[in-house]
């Protein structure tokens, strides 16, 4: 049986996820403790009617219990007074009996029994309808879930003219991947002769955050082992345009739709000649729908770089995107950093099918009701009873019926 308030959500595999508050969780745990004590008391039919509605049975079944025992006990100990009790006739007086034959003693006799009755009858429906709150009674069901977001692929340069300033990119890239929002899938794909897909889309931005950090770290100690795979055997590196195109088709989903961007982020510094050129990627993107942002390395600013920074920045405007080239806290490239966190922010989310997910909902039908009502009515009788004997009691109070005669 599950446990907590009745939100729930889709966890690993599609099933129910829901979120306690300490309390439930406080008595989820009674309610394991009780299942040993009640659980070889209840019938397994009963058990399995009381599991299939009833949050916590167990506590149920262990309420009702203390109240049977309360019951037994308080019968028990009638009896043993009543036992103690000297036979009636030796104390009793012949006068005593004549007047248990008045009317007077008869009526006040029966009211006695009827009030005694109804707070029985009240006592018994008030702990039992709360035994059933108390179970937390309610029905379970399987609803279509549903994924908003967006995906989001960084493609990052790790050709070893990157090296120094991909601490820096990596950076501005962090910036972005904290500004987005729960639901969002983001993927890191390495590339300079080859393509590696380190991280395929994910929305464990946690693990995003972390895995930048773990490349963050290897480009600072130039640590060769993480981007194992990127190099071919012949003379090529940085192929920007088979690295966008490499990173433009590891989008999943494609029948859904979802916005999707690619975080592009070179030197625009290839060696040797690829399949494809930085303008023909470009086109192959925005015909799959993409939009591409460029984080271009601060090398680019350097006057010999003219060119690259300028067939970059019209690569990604041709898809609807922009190039910002990185610089520190305070620079301009540090602004335009944070324009692009801007512009992937108000990329529209979409919505598209998610896991199916089993949501429980509380349904105590009219059991509070029947033990709010129940328990006010008892209260309010004993409180009428107390009154009425607190008068009673009182010097001079006159006796049931006037003077008695």
């Amino acid at each position: 049986m599950s446990a907590g308030p009745m939100t729930a959500g889709a966890g690993p595999g599609g099933g129910p996820v829901t979120r306690a508050v300490d309390g439930d969780a406080l008595l989820t745990r009674l309610d394991g403790w009780l299942a040993p004590v009640t659980g070889p008391l209840l019938p397994d039919a009963l058990e399995r009617w009381a599991g299939r509605w009833l949050l916590w049975p167990h506590l149920a079944a262990g309420v009702l219990l203390l109240a049977v025992l309360a019951v037994l006990v308080a019968v028990v100990l009638g009896l043993r007074g009543a036992a103690r009790r000297a036979p009636e006739g030796a104390l009793v007086s012949r006068r005593a009996a004549r007047l248990r034959t008045l009317p007077r003693y008869r009526s006040l006799r029966r009211r006695r029994r009827a009030v005694g009755a109804v707070t029985a009858v009240l006592a018994l429906v008030t702990v039992l309808a709360a035994g059933w709150v108390a179970g937390r009674p309610g029905v379970t069901e399987t609803e279509p879930g549903e994924a908003i977001g967006r995906d989001l692929m960084i493609c990052l340069d790790s050709s070893g003219s990157m090296w120094d300033d991909n601490v820096l990119v990596l950076d501005a890239i962090r910036e972005v991947v904290a500004g987005l929002r729960p639901g969002d899938r983001v993927g890191l794909t390495l590339w300079s002769g080859a393509a590696v897909h380190v991280l395929p889309l994910t929305d464990d931005l946690t693990a995003v955050t972390d895995e930048l950090a773990r490349a963050q770290e290897a480009f600072d100690k130039g640590s060769y082992r993480y981007v194992a795979g990127i190099d071919l055997p012949q003379r090529v590196a940085s192929l920007i345009g088979d690295g966008l195109v490499s990173c433009a088709r590891s989008f999943d989903r494609l029948d859904e739709r979802r916005s999707r961007a690619v975080l592009l982020a070179s030197d625009n510094d290839p060696l040797g000649t690829g399949v494809y050129t930085l303008p023909a990627a470009a086109q192959v993107a925005a015909d799959d729908g993409l939009v591409v942002y460029g984080v271009g390395a601060p090398s680019l600013e350097r006057p010999r770089n003219a060119a690259a920074l300028a067939e970059m920045d019209a690569a990604v405007r041709a898809t609807g995107g922009f190039l910002a080239v990185t610089g520190a806290p305070g620079t301009d490239g540090a602004a335009r950093t944070a324009e692009i966190v801007e512009r992937v922010d108000a990329l529209e989310a979409s919505r598209s099918p998610g896991l199916t997910q089993q949501v429980r909902r509380d349904e105590p039908g009219p059991g509070r009701a029947v033990a709010v009502g129940a328990g006010g009515a008892l209260l309010l009788l004993v409180l009428v009873q107390a009154v009425v004997s607190g008068l009673r009691g009182r010097p001079g109070a006159p006796e049931d019926g006037g003077s008695g005669r």
